[in-house]
């Protein structure tokens, strides 16, 4: 099974914190067992440089940065960026 955390949850995982339910964490221990968990893409998202601040687009840009996949996009933004991310220009 494959999860994807939110930020508290990821940090309750992190933390051992008891606000974490029990279904919960036997998912997200299941996953890291099966070595699918991708929880830190959100944390990798946050610390992108230079990008600019909308969250969907960091996402998707951590998203394809963990999965080592180019992103096709049209959006200026994302083509002009100087990360480190494989793009191809949807447009042509």
């Amino acid at each position: 099974m494959s999860v994807v955390l939110d930020t508290n949850a990821l940090v309750w995982a992190f933390e051992g914190d008891r606000s974490l339910g029990g279904r919960a964490a036997r998912a997200i221990e299941q996953a890291v067992l099966e070595g699918v968990a991708h929880g830190m893409i959100g944390i990798a998202a946050n610390e992108l440089q230079n990008l600019h601040d909308d969250p969907a687009d960091r996402l998707i840009v951590a998203t394809a940065l963990a999965l080592g996949a180019s992103l096709a996009t049209s959006d200026a933004r994302l083509l002009a960026w100087t990360g480190p991310l494989a793009r191809i220009d949807a447009r042509v």
